[in-house]
């Protein structure tokens, strides 16, 4: 086993990536699972995804391909990927822990897209109540949390007024109902 290995680091060394994964194919999945997972990292940089999600769903890390997916934008390939090989769970946690690293990029909308896709609308409205994105934060919960939509402009029409901004704060008294406030 140990002269299999050696032969398999020989071939990733000289990059002969197919004779790598040849090489691969005679080696217990213990053995072989990191350089599978470096080959797929090596068919993602090189931009060939179909061979890399092989290589990482192989390597017995489904969530690596579903990263890379996200990360291009490939939303539908992504969630294939997660639905097929993980628990519900390590889905919902992959995709928060995604959404939260897109939330710090400023990537709001990708991030508001993984966190609904989880079942998870109040991760999203809290991400744009922190990023003082009202309007956003209002449609979410206009679409997710209608029984908070009233509570939800009161609290918004008293903190801007707080902050000095009359216009805003008055725009959110009048949408919830409370216009004489």
């Amino acid at each position: 086993a140990s002269m299999n290995t050696k032969a398999v680091e020989a071939a990733l060394a000289a990059r002969q990536w197919a004779k790598a994964a040849q090489l691969l194919e005679n080696i217990a999945f213990d053995a072989a699972q990191p350089y599978l997972r470096q080959l797929g990292r090596h068919y993602e940089e090189v931009g060939d995804m179909n061979e890399a999600e092989r290589y990482y769903v192989a390597s017995g890390g489904p969530e690596k391909a579903v990263e890379m997916y996200t990360s291009a934008n490939l939303w539908d390939r992504a969630h294939k990927i997660a639905s097929s090989y993980m628990e519900p769970q390590e889905v919902s946690l992959l995709y928060v822990s995604q959404a939260q690293k897109m939330e710090v990029e400023g990537k709001l909308t990708d991030a508001e897209r993984l966190y609904l896709t989880v079942g998870e609308p109040d991760l999203a409205i809290n991400m744009y109540k922190k990023q003082r994105e009202y309007d956003a934060m209002v449609r979410l919960v206009e679409t997710h949390r209608r029984e908070l939509l009233k509570e939800t402009h009161q609290y918004l029409a008293q903190h801007l007024e707080s902050e000095g901004s009359l216009r805003d704060a008055e725009h959110h008294y009048c949408e919830a109902g409370e216009w004489l406030s």
